[in-house]
C-alpha cells in the first residue's frame, strides 16, 4: 500500500478583467471530425504520438450556452479559485518513481502558466499540492481507455469535483496509441465522479527523463487541465465549424496543427487574417512555442468550473 506524502503549497490567487467567450459561427461545409473510438477528437502527429481531446456533446454545449447568456459574470468579478491538486504516480521500478520536488516544479508550472506569467491572459485558478505518493505496480504502462486504467483511477481517487487529480504513469496509450495526457472533460465530472481526473506520461513533467524533447517544462499537463476545466483543442474542426466554441483563439489548419515550431502562419482564409493560434496552450505546440491562453478561454475555464466544477 502505497503512503501519501502529504505537502502544503502558499498561493495567491489572481484575477484580470476578461472578454465574454462566444460560440464561432459554424459553416455549411464542414467535413466531418476524424475520431478516434469512442467519439473522441484525436490528432496523429508526426511521430506516432496522438493528442486525445474530449469529444463534444452538442445538447450540452446548448444547454451551457443557455447558461452562459443568463448574465453570467465576468471572471475578474468572480473570486479567485484554489484547486487542491493529488498527484498519484504508478511505477514498477525506483527509476520511475517521483520526488517531492518534481511533483512541486510541476504544480508551480500550472501556477506560472494560469497566472499568465508564461504569456497571454491570467485565469482564476490557483493550484495547491496537497499530497503526491507512489503506487507500486506490476506494469507502469497503462492504457487509460481500458477497464484496468479506470480501477487504477478508482483506487486512488480523493476529493469531489473541484479537486484535480493527476495519475501519472510511464506509458499510457488511448487506443493502443501513444499520447502525453488524457483529462475528463468539466461537464463528465457527475457522469462517473470516481473516474475524474488528468492521465499524464511521466516523462512529461519537468526534471523527470523519459519523454519526448519538445515535452520537457510541464506544458503538457497545462494543456490537459485546460480539458479539465472545459476547453477544446484550438485545431478542433481545423478551418470548419464550430471550432473550440470560444471567439478570440482563431482557427488552423490539420497541418499546421500537426507542427510543433512557431511559424504562426495563417493556413485558414476563412478567419479574418488571423495567424494560427500555435503558441496557445491547447495547440499541440511545442513545449518551446506554447506559452498563453486567450482572455476568451480564461472566461470559458471560469464559466464551466461555475457550471460543473465549483
Amino acid at each position: 500500500m502505497a503512503r501519501m506524502t502529504t505537502v502544503g503549497l502558499v498561493a495567491a490567487a489572481t484575477a484580470l478583467i476578461f472578454a465574454g467567450t462566444a460560440p464561432v459561427p459554424a459553416s455549411a461545409s464542414q467535413p466531418p471530425e476524424t475520431c478516434a473510438p469512442g467519439g473522441v477528437s484525436a490528432l496523429q502527429l508526426a511521430d506516432g504520438e496522438v493528442a486525445v481531446g474530449p469529444e463534444v456533446d452538442p445538447a450540452e454545449e446548448q444547454d451551457y450556452d443557455r447558461w452562459v447568456h443568463q448574465a453570467v459574470p465576468v471572471a475578474a468579478q468572480q473570486p479567485g479559485v484554489d484547486v487542491d491538486v493529488y498527484i498519484h504516480n504508478f511505477y514498477r521500478t525506483d527509476a520511475q518513481q517521483l520526488t517531492e520536488q518534481q511533483a512541486f516544479d510541476q504544480v508551480e508550472r500550472l501556477n506560472m502558466s494560469y497566472a499568465g506569467r508564461q504569456g497571454g491572459a491570467a485565469t482564476r485558478f490557483e493550484f495547491v499540492l496537497k499530497a503526491f505518493e507512489n503506487i507500486p505496480v506490476n506494469r507502469a504502462r497503462v492504457e487509460v481507455n481500458s477497464g484496468r486504467g479506470d480501477r487504477l483511477k478508482a483506487d486512488q481517487h480523493v476529493g469531489g469535483r473541484s479537486t484535480l487529480n493527476v495519475y501519472t504513469a510511464d506509458r499510457i496509450t488511448y487506443n493502443g496509441e501513444r499520447i502525453s495526457g488524457n483529462a475528463t472533460p468539466a461537464w463528465r465530472v457527475d457522469d462517473e465522479p470516481q473516474l475524474d481526473g488528468v492521465w499524464l506520461r511521466r516523462g512529461v513533467m519537468p526534471g523527470v527523463p523519459g519523454g519526448p524533447s519538445y515535452r520537457e517544462s510541464g506544458d503538457a499537463l497545462v494543456h490537459e487541465v485546460g480539458h479539465w476545466l472545459g476547453l477544446y483543442h484550438v485545431y478542433r474542426g481545423n478551418c470548419y465549424g464550430e471550432g473550440d466554441h470560444v471567439a478570440d483563439t482563431g482557427r488552423m489548419s490539420r497541418a499546421s496543427a500537426a507542427r510543433r515550431d512557431c511559424d504562426a502562419r495563417d493556413t485558414c482564409g476563412n478567419d479574418d487574417g488571423r495567424a494560427d493560434p500555435v503558441r496557445n496552450f491547447m495547440s499541440a505546440g511545442s513545449d518551446d512555442c506554447i506559452d498563453a491562453f486567450t482572455e476568451g478561454q480564461a472566461q470559458r475555464m471560469s464559466n464551466q468550473w461555475d457550471r460543473y466544477r465549483a
